[in-house]
């Protein structure tokens, strides 16, 4: 998000992947190249500042809220986060095998 690079691409949280209110929040979820991403963890201003270009300040001020709000998860509410997440992948990559939709 913070560059055009194609290659060797990671999932960069703008609030730590700790904070569990948001780790699975796709407004937390950025993909940037593994550098950016370690530089991220110095630096946050690149891709706080594209958080607050696409989001706003308002939607910034949630996030913050939220990441720090102290949620806990229970065992049962990660696994229907996997089986939510698993869902959306095979349908992505059903879309991928099946382009034309003939299969």
């Amino acid at each position: 998000m913070t560059s055009n690079c194609t290659r060797n691409l990671t999932c960069s949280h703008l609030f730590s992947r700790r904070f569990y209110a948001t780790r699975w929040d796709e407004t937390n979820a950025y993909c940037q190249t593994a550098g950016e991403n370690l530089y991220h963890n110095r630096d946050a201003g690149p891709l706080t500042s594209y958080f607050l270009d696409v989001h706003g300040e308002e939607a910034y001020r949630k996030l913050y809220e939220k990441a720090r709000s102290g949620a806990k998860f229970r065992t049962e509410e990660i696994e229907d986060i996997a089986a939510y997440y698993k869902s959306r992948f095979e349908r992505l990559t059903q879309k991928q095998r099946d382009f034309f939709n003939v299969i």
